[in-house]
């Protein structure tokens, strides 16, 4: 990761880019859609006839949230598509450098420097599509399994039909797919890069990929998981750091103090996506290092 350091500038410059489409987004598509529909002639100082005006406008307007879902639906999949790029890009220059460094030791730094433009080029070309289909199917699944105790519960909640029960299996189902979703989310992640690994390493498609990558952590649980703790424990830590001190600038409520912290918020925002960046490129450098040692 170190040694390739470039990476982390890209993966700031698709934070950058990925911010700019959605504003982009917004302004060009939704602020003019609601405008027309007539939402800026709704008199909102009349906050007693205000809710009532507001569900006329929802009512009147469907296909205008219909519309918006749609856009929603493609700058999402814009976002998917941008990043896969970046992930396919970075997970060739990974698995180049542990290749050119062969069994040279870490503190050799220079020998796993792989990165150039052109080699991130060509592994984003070549790995975007297989990548966009490895986080949809993952994802897909994985939505699919937080939607059973949702399923469950509204099942006990019509056979029960009484207020208090149903409030009961309403907020424990709530609960549990919070906790579920928690951790399907961090078991998605770590299959969706352990898989982006295998696909841009053996050429497979994004099917495939998956079932490598669940079949090889299954096998070497041990290191897969060792390596996936240690990064969660690290980005937990940082965001607390960040978020620790993102409270402290807040605490000034003082315009001019603000004005004078913000050169300061600024350094930190882009600190903490630096460290955001690096902490990705070391789950990729690290995973192309065991997949490295499977294929020696």
């Amino acid at each position: 990761m170190l040694a390739n350091w470039p990476l982390v500038l890209i993966r700031i410059g698709e934070v950058v880019v990925l911010t700019a489409i959605a504003i982009a987004a917004i302004v060009a598509t939704l602020v003019p859609i609601f405008v027309s529909a007539g939402l800026s002639k709704v008199d909102w100082s009349d906050t007693e006839h205000a809710p009532e005006a507001l569900a006329e406008f929802l009512v009147s307007h469907v296909m205008l949230f219909v519309w918006v879902f749609l856009a929603a639906s493609v700058v999402l999949l814009v976002f998917v598509a941008v990043h896969s790029f970046v992930e396919a890009g970075a997970a060739q220059v990974m698995i180049d450098a542990d290749a050119r460094a062969g069994d040279a030791p870490p503190a050799q730094r220079a020998r796993f420097a792989a990165f150039t433009f052109d080699r991130f080029l060509a592994g984003g070309v070549r790995g975007w599509w297989t990548v966009f289909w490895i986080y949809n199917i993952a994802w897909t699944i994985a939505g699919l399994i937080i939607l059973i105790p949702l399923l469950f519960a509204l099942a006990g909640m019509l056979i029960v039909r009484e207020p208090v029960p149903s409030l009961v299996i309403g907020c424990g189902a709530l609960l549990l797919t919070a906790v579920l979703g928690a951790i399907l989310a961090v078991i998605t992640s770590v299959v969706s890069i352990k898989a982006i690994i295998d696909a841009l390493a053996h050429g497979l498609g994004a099917a495939a990929a998956l079932r490598a990558a669940w079949r090889e952590m299954r096998l070497d649980f041990g290191r897969h998981a060792a390596v996936a703790l240690i990064l969660i424990v690290v980005s937990m830590a940082v965001a607390g750091v960040f978020a620790t001190a993102g409270f402290s600038y807040s605490f000034h409520r003082t315009p001019t103090i603000g004005l004078l912290f913000a050169p300061v918020r600024l350094a930190t925002s882009l600190l903490n996506m630096a460290v955001s960046a690096a902490i990705a490129n070391w789950l990729l450098g690290s995973f192309a290092a065991i997949a490295g040692e499977r294929r020696t």
